[in-house]
């Protein structure tokens, strides 16, 4: 049983939503076992190394497929995950800049386009900065 839990863990899955179902032991069980069962205290430890490794793997191929149609809902589970990542690994997840550790960081910078037109007619696709945005909306 312990070794069923620690699998799912590792993949990505939630122990909140799997817990007391198709025979797994209840939530406050886990808990339990984590203090009494060293070595299922260490394994525990490992699988959720492993969840994490993955989501924060699951950052990038989100933040890689964004479109301008789920840019909303991908901003939202990126930030998700990357609270997650960093509330697990005891790390500070900034706006832009993420820090994992001492040599890895990962910055993720949503970037908007948009159509334009040369003085030929010929259509081209250019950046929107911040100060283009700001100068639209005035």
């Amino acid at each position: 049983m312990a070794r069923k839990i620690c699998e799912r863990i590792a993949r990505g899955e939630i122990w909140s939503q799997f817990s007391g179902t198709d025979g797994m032991p209840e939530y406050s069980t886990l808990f339990q076992w984590r203090r009494e069962k060293p070595d299922f205290a260490e394994a525990f430890t490992l699988a959720r190394a492993a969840a994490t490794e993955a989501r924060a793997d699951e950052v990038l191929a989100v933040s890689m497929g964004a479109t301008k149609e789920t840019i909303q809902e991908d901003r939202l589970l990126v930030g998700s995950l990357k609270w997650h990542v960093s509330r697990a690994d005891g790390i500070e997840a900034k706006a832009n800049t993420w820090t994992l550790g001492k040599e890895r960081r990962l910055v993720i910078r949503v970037r908007e386009f948009e159509r334009a037109w040369r003085e030929d007619g010929t259509p081209y696709v250019r950046e929107i900065t911040a100060s283009d945005s700001r100068s639209d909306a005035e």
